[in-house]
């Protein structure tokens, strides 16, 4: 039986048809191939927000300009500039596949930043756009508040999108950077550099990292024209190996606001930066949790009694 088997892979094999043959003795294709094309994955990913732009000087331009087409400011052409200075100084004259968000003002940061790259490909991918805040042309800040209320993963706009459904398009992107480099066809590419949004950005490292909606609630967006560097690491265990290089980009902030119970009994709100320094599961690391705000808010560990991490989430119980 066995034999059959294997000389029906080996037919199958021949003609260009994968067959999985797990359970058979030395057989492991399948292993085999997730390897091969874990090593053709890019050696390094590049996220960069868009600059300044007309929104971020006044988000009232919403309610009478599409999303699309707001435009940078002077100073967002300025710092898309520098950033392609930044780009040239880390790479070189390394080939640049480059994915381009199809917003007015991710296409002038994009333009800025080309004229000192070697960009030998581009593609303008709808799927990093920027998260669709419907038809703001009422109740514009009502919307925002309840959005700060039920939180930016979850909230959906009228007629637009929530955080989940714009984690649902980047999980797709990954998926392109996974066979970017599968087309016989397509030179191979080293350096992949995406010019996106900073929600965006944060939601395409939540995929990466698996972080939970709780934990990508405390990110923080990237500034205009912030650069994250995503290196390869093949020792990583994970479909997409990459973690972020601090020495070629810049890092994530992320805080998180909690209960701390003291031994005298008194209680106080603090903020705990660096919460993605907490290894997963954060909200069980409480010992650590303690040392890092003892560092940080100049307190002693041992007067601290109890952490709570949900110190601003309210559940209602079960009857």
């Amino acid at each position: 039986m066995w034999s059959r088997m294997a000389r029906f892979s080996s037919s199958v094999w021949g003609s260009g048809v994968l067959l999985l043959c797990s359970g058979l003795p030395d057989c492991n294709l399948a292993r085999q191939v997730e390897q091969e094309k874990r090593l053709l994955l890019p050696e390094r990913i590049i996220l960069v927000r868009h600059g300044e732009s007309e929104a971020n000087l006044d988000p009232g331009i919403y309610t009478v300009k599409g999303d699309n087409r707001i435009e940078l400011t002077d100073r967002g052409s300025e710092q898309a500039i520098e950033a392609g200075l930044k780009l040239k100084a880390l790479i070189g004259d390394e080939p640049v596949h480059m994915f381009i968000s199809p917003f007015q003002r991710a296409y002038q940061t994009a333009r800025n930043i080309r004229k000192n790259l070697n960009i030998q490909w581009t593609t303008v991918d709808p799927l990093i756009r920027e998260q669709e805040m419907g038809n703001l042309q009422r109740n514009f800040e009502a919307q925002r508040e309840i959005q700060k209320a039920i939180g930016r993963f979850w909230y959906r706009f009228d007629s637009g999108e929530s955080g989940a459904d714009v984690y649902g398009r980047v999980s797709l992107f990954w998926n392109v950077i996974k066979t970017l480099n599968l087309n016989p066809d397509h030179p191979h590419v080293s350096n992949v550099l995406v010019v996106t949004h900073g929600l965006t950005m944060r939601l395409l490292l939540m995929r990466l990292f698996h972080w939970s909606p709780d934990t990508f609630e405390t990110v923080w967006n990237p500034n205009n024209c912030e650069i994250w560097v995503l290196k390869k690491n093949l020792d990583l265990r994970s479909d997409l190996p990459y973690e972020l290089d601090l020495e070629e980009g810049a890092g994530l902030r992320a805080t998180l606001d909690v209960r701390v119970t003291f031994k005298n009994r008194e209680e106080a709100l603090l903020k705990l930066e660096d919460y993605l320094s907490l290894p997963p599961p954060r909200t069980v690391q409480k010992e650590l949790a303690k040392q890092v705000l003892a560092k940080q808010h100049n307190l002693k560990v041992e007067d601290i009694e109890d952490i709570d991490f949900f110190a601003n989430k309210k559940f209602s119980k079960y009857k």
